[in-house]
């Protein structure tokens, strides 16, 4: 699905307006084809923003906004405030001049929570790091089995559990990441020796842009460093050439995945930062 303010933005790119890489990627982030029917898509010119009766901020949160004063500023500040109730995420981008916009958040009980480089690879360019090892293999997600093996990656790697899933909704996740020709796909390294998963991530791809956006990608504990990153990124590299899209890229937290994949040749184009408001009691 095309969002509309997104198929305006490219009829204006392909005109006098020439988008940069972080205007690109913001707007390719902030396309919701991936959320469940149950969340609502509010978007406008001056803001895309997903409301839902889930308190999980990631269904109640400001994937991109635009605003011209201060007192537009505040109006839509409102507005989310009214339609979040609860918990809420608005993404703040350093490319983007939003008069007022921190202080209006603050204001409104909002706190900076996470800090993001937007860390960008050409797709032509070959992978730094350490070479492709033969002791790693690498999977694109085709079966629940895989699907459980990369939820248990994720738990681990990322030291928080993952909501419970029926049969039933992990055929419904299955489904948007195993078609060949679709927008999402997804990865698990697993040690040959072994058979054990130590490595997963995703891949979201958007032609419009030219763009792939790469996302939870993790280790488990004991295969750390050991050069399993660097296979599924390179296998989500390859997905993305094969493709045809020009760029890879991830919001990568500060003291995280920042310099993991600074070191493997990926740079930085811009930042975006999470401010997050909690439910109110």
């Amino acid at each position: 699905m095309v969002s509309r303010i997104n198929v305006r933005m490219i009829t204006m790119s392909q005109g006098q307006v020439e988008l940069s890489l972080p205007e690109r990627f913001e707007l390719a982030a902030a396309d919701m084809f991936w959320v469940p029917p149950e969340v609502e898509v509010i978007e406008r010119p001056e803001i895309t923003y997903t409301r839902s009766a889930n308190p999980n901020p990631l269904y109640n949160a400001v994937a991109r906004s635009r605003a011209g004063s201060l007192a537009e500023v505040r109006r839509l500040v409102s507005e989310v405030l009214a339609a979040h109730g609860g918990a809420s995420r608005w993404r703040v981008f350093s490319h983007v001049e939003a008069p007022g916009l921190v202080d209006a958040l603050t204001e409104a009980g909002y706190a900076k929570t996470h800090e993001h480089k937007l860390m960008v690879f050409p797709v032509e360019r070959e992978l730094g790091g350490r070479e492709a090892d033969p002791r790693w293999r690498v999977a694109r997600i085709e079966t629940v089995e895989q699907l459980l093996d990369c939820r248990e990656v994720t738990e681990r790697a990322f030291e928080r559990p993952m909501p419970h899933a029926s049969r039933e909704r992990l055929e419904e996740e299955l489904a948007g990441c195993a078609d060949p020709d679709g927008r999402v796909a997804r990865f698990v390294v697993y040690d040959r020796a072994s058979g054990e998963a130590a490595s997963a991530g995703g891949l979201t791809l958007d032609p419009r842009f030219g763009l792939g956006f790469l996302w939870a990608g993790g280790t488990v504990p004991e295969f750390q460093g050991q050069g399993a990153y660097s296979m599924l990124i390179r296998a989500r590299l390859d997905h993305a050439r094969a493709a045809g899209l020009s760029h890879v890229g991830l919001y990568a937290r500060l003291d995280t995945s920042a310099p993991v994949v600074a070191r493997r040749g990926f740079t930085c184009e811009g930042r975006m930062d999470w401010w997050e408001r909690p439910a109110q009691s």
